[in-house]
């Protein structure tokens, strides 16, 4: 690893975990933290019973399929996510990296990653937790604690999801999608791979600490989605970050809706609030497709295939 790669990847992790000064664990340990009890406070009430959140906005053109798929191996264990994918599908798709809220990849997430597949998406939802899954918020703080405090493990994780996503599945392109912690996971994503990702939605993720070095050197086109009432992502921190990226000229979309709290997207959660749910739905699907399409006319262009033929996927979906 180079020392330009290498100081990029540090401005991340000071991003992400609020440090005051490089290497002051202490104050690392901190930002943890504030960030975990800030999500729990706002995630207090909830439950992770699943959320019929697969009946937003209208269904989806394709029949799906799915199954459980080892991407990688981390620390001798099994790195398992969730594939779902056009059941049609005989060559390569467009793909998306789906990262989880809080509670862990459980049934809500599936039913977002379906509901993803079934727009004619190869759609991977990551694991980072482990195979662990969250039923109630204390445990849910723990594991979201014990992923942020360790974020190299995450961005490890993150390197083999999109290894997979590459060669095993043979995407043609490659987007990132989260929400809350997931949303952060999504920008997290977009600084990893700051001109190969195709685009990145981020639903009231922690976008606040990325700091102007770090979006000066991303070429991924952004979609953020935040609640003017959010009190675990303060609507004064994205605002900095949209006037930042603003500045840069930055291929960014930031929309705050007027009267929704955080997880407003989350019909489990206190804060759910279907308007504004089904209006970032929406946005989220033309943002992808955009991003998407155009990454996969890009790489027709410059690949040596017909370009009215798309090139087979190793795995054949």
């Amino acid at each position: 690893m180079n020392s330009r790669h290498s100081l990029r990847l540090a401005g991340i992790l000071l991003a992400f975990t609020l440090l005051a000064a490089c290497g002051e664990e202490p104050q690392e340990q901190r930002g943890v933290d504030d960030y975990t009890a800030r999500m729990a406070e706002q995630h207090a009430t909830d439950t992770a019973e699943p959320s019929g959140a697969e009946a937003l906005g209208e269904d989806g053109a394709f029949a799906v399929a799915s199954e459980s798929v080892d991407y990688g191996q981390q620390q001798g264990q099994v790195l398992r996510g969730y594939l779902a994918y056009p059941e049609s599908a005989h060559g390569g798709l467009p793909g998306v990296m789906l990262f989880h809220e809080w509670w862990g990849l459980n049934d809500n997430i599936r039913a977002m990653a379906d509901k993803l597949a079934a727009q004619g998406y190869v759609v991977l939802a990551l694991d980072l937790y482990g195979g662990r899954v969250a039923t109630d918020p204390e445990q849910a703080r723990s594991l979201m604690q014990e992923t942020v405090g360790n974020i190299p493990k995450v961005h490890d994780n993150i390197r083999q999801a999109w290894k997979f996503m590459q060669e095993e599945i043979g995407a043609l392109s490659v987007a990132s999608i989260g929400w809350c912690l997931g949303g952060s996971f999504s920008m997290q994503a977009a600084l990893l791979y700051p001109n190969e990702l195709a685009g990145a939605v981020i639903y009231y993720g922690h976008v606040e600490m990325v700091t102007e070095e770090q979006l000066a050197g991303l070429n991924v086109p952004l979609l953020g989605l935040f609640g003017a009432e959010d009190e675990g992502i303060p609507v004064e921190g994205v605002q900095r970050f949209e006037q930042t990226l603003r500045q840069l000229g930055k291929d960014a979309e930031i929309v705050i809706y007027e009267g929704a709290g955080h997880a407003f997207a989350n019909p489990t959660g206190a804060n759910f609030n279907q308007e504004a749910a089904e209006a970032a739905w929406q946005r989220t699907l033309s943002f992808l497709d955009r991003t998407l399409n155009a990454a996969v006319n890009r790489s027709v262009l410059e690949s040596e295939h017909d370009p009215g033929a798309l090139p087979e996927s190793s795995t054949a979906r």
